[in-house]
C-alpha cells in the first residue's frame, strides 16, 4: 500500500462513519472550513487535535501520523516456482559446478534459489536425484 497523506486519511475514516465535514467539526470545536482544508491536503491538524481525531473514529495516533489504517495490510506478494531436476552427482559430485550454472542462469532470469528437494531415492536411502527450487515474485 503506498502511504497517503493525513488528509486522505480523515477524509476516509470520515466518510467511512457517515459523518460530513460539519459533524467532524461540532465535535472537534473547529469550523467545517478547516476540515475541508485538511482533507485538501491545504493544511494540517494541530498535534492537540491528532489524538481526539483518532478517538473519534477509533484509531490510533500513530495510525494517523503514520498514514495507514490498522486494517489494511500490506498486499500479499505472489511467487512463481520453477523446478529443475538434477542427477545429485552434479549437485555434490566431480560436476557440482553445473548447479551454480543453473543457480547462475536463474538468477539472471529473476529467480532466487531457495533449495533443493530429493525426487528420487535408492532403496539404501542414497539420494539420486532432487529438483533445485526457484523462486520469482509475480510482475
Amino acid at each position: 500500500m503506498a502511504q497517503r497523506d493525513l488528509g486522505n486519511i480523515i477524509s476516509e475514516l470520515r466518510k467511512k462513519a457517515g459523518m460530513t465535514q460539519q459533524d467532524l467539526a461540532d465535535k472537534l470545536n473547529i469550523t467545517d472550513k478547516a476540515i475541508s482544508k485538511w482533507e485538501r491536503g491545504l493544511s494540517s491538524p494541530d498535534i492537540d487535535t491528532i489524538p481526539r481525531i483518532a478517538q473519534i473514529f477509533g484509531v490510533t495516533s500513530e495510525e494517523l501520523l503514520n498514514a495507514k489504517l490498522k486494517e489494511e495490510e500490506p498486499e500479499l506478494m505472489s511467487y512463481k516456482y520453477e523446478y529443475v531436476d538434477v542427477k545429485i552427482d552434479k549437485l555434490f559430485g566431480a560436476k557440482s559446478s553445473e548447479h551454480r550454472e543453473i543457480i547462475d542462469q536463474y538468477a539472471k532470469k529473476g529467480y532466487r534459489y531457495i533449495g533443493f528437494l530429493p525426487t528420487d531415492i535408492a532403496e539404501s536411502g542414497k539420494i539420486k536425484k532432487v529438483d533445485l527450487i526457484f523462486e520469482k515474485q509475480y510482475d
